[in-house]
C-alpha cells in the first residue's frame, strides 16, 4: 500500500528537514519546501501531495498565503491542508480565512493527518485573493496607523485626518521628531515634493515609515507635473525603497518608502 505523500511548508530548512523526520517516522512519505521560488505553482501541480502540512511558528503570513494559494488553484483545491503550531492569534486569523483547514500540534500530526484525509471537504471553501482583501481594509490600516503611531502630516489636505478615522490612540503631529515613527507626506508639485522630502529624511529615523501621496491624473483640481514614475526617481535619488502603493482617495495616490 502506497504510503500517503506529504509536502510541508516550513521556512526554515534545517528545522523543515528535522520535521520531515518526524514525519517519515510516523509513516507518511514526506518532503519539504522552505521558500517559494519561481516554478513552484507547476511543480505543486505536477507533485500532486495528498496533504500540505503548513507550519505556522514562522513566517505565518507566508504559509497563510501558501493556504490561499492551494483553495485557490484548481489542481490542489481538494488536496487537504493541516496548518500546525504558530501564535495563537495568528492562527485565529487563518483559521477565519480558511475555516474547512485542520489545525493542530506537532505532537498530533499524525491523527491530524489522517483526520483531514477522511474529512477532506467536498467543496473547499475559497478565501479572497491578497488583493480583494486588501481592497477591504480601512484606509487607517493600509497606512499603518495603529494605537499608539505617532504621525506627523505634511501638506495634508483639510479635513484628511478626520477622513482616515484612524483607532484611538493615534496621535497627528505638523512636523517630524523623535517620536514620529509614520509620516505622511503630500505634495502637488516635483518642486514641492522636493522642497518637503528633504527636511523629512534628515529627521525621520531608519526604523521610520514614509508615504508620499501625488494627485491622481483624474483630479482636475491639480496641475500637477508629478506621477508615480517621478516619485519613484525622486525618492530613490534618496536612497529609499518602496513596498506598496495605496489608493488614499479619488484625488490622490499614495507609495510607501522605507529609509535606507
Amino acid at each position: 500500500m502506497a504510503k500517503t505523500r506529504v509536502r510541508l511548508f516550513h521556512w526554515h530548512e534545517a528545522e523543515a528537514a528535522e520535521r520531515v523526520g518526524w514525519l517519515e517516522k510516523a509513516g507518511f512519505d514526506a518532503d519539504f519546501e522552505h521558500k517559494v521560488e519561481p516554478g513552484f505553482a507547476r511543480r505543486m501541480r505536477d507533485l500532486k501531495p495528498d496533504v500540505l502540512v503548513i507550519d505556522l511558528s514562522r513566517l505565518a503570513s507566508h504559509g497563510r498565503e501558501v493556504g490561499i494559494y492551494a483553495r485557490r488553484t484548481k489542481a490542489l483545491r481538494l488536496t487537504p491542508i493541516v496548518f500546525v503550531g504558530g501564535e495563537p492569534e495568528k492562527v485565529e486569523r487563518i483559521r477565519a480565512l480558511i475555516p474547512d483547514a485542520a489545525f493542530t500540534e506537532w505532537g498530533k500530526i499524525r491523527p491530524a493527518i489522517r483526520d483531514a484525509l477522511r474529512n477532506a471537504p467536498a467543496v473547499p471553501i475559497l478565501p479572497d485573493p491578497y488583493m480583494k482583501r486588501w481592497e477591504a481594509s480601512p484606509l487607517s490600516k493600509k497606512l499603518g496607523l495603529e494605537e499608539g503611531t505617532v504621525a506627523a502630516l505634511i501638506g495634508a489636505p483639510d479635513g484628511f485626518a478626520e477622513f482616515v478615522c484612524a483607532p484611538e490612540g493615534v496621535q497627528y503631529v505638523a512636523r517630524v521628531g523623535p517620536d514620529v515613527g509614520l509620516v505622511i507626506l503630500f505634495a502637488k508639485s516635483t518642486d514641492e515634493l522636493d522642497l518637503r522630502l528633504e527636511p523629512v529624511l534628515a529627521k525621520l529615523g531608519a526604523k521610520g515609515r514614509l508615504w508620499i501621496c501625488w494627485p491622481k491624473a483624474a483630479a482636475k483640481q491639480f496641475k500637477s507635473d508629478l506621477t508615480q514614475n517621478v516619485v519613484l526617481e525622486t525618492a530613490r535619488a534618496h536612497g529609499l525603497t518602496t513596498s506598496k502603493i495605496v489608493s488614499v482617495d479619488e484625488n490622490w495616490s499614495g507609495m510607501k518608502f522605507s529609509p535606507p
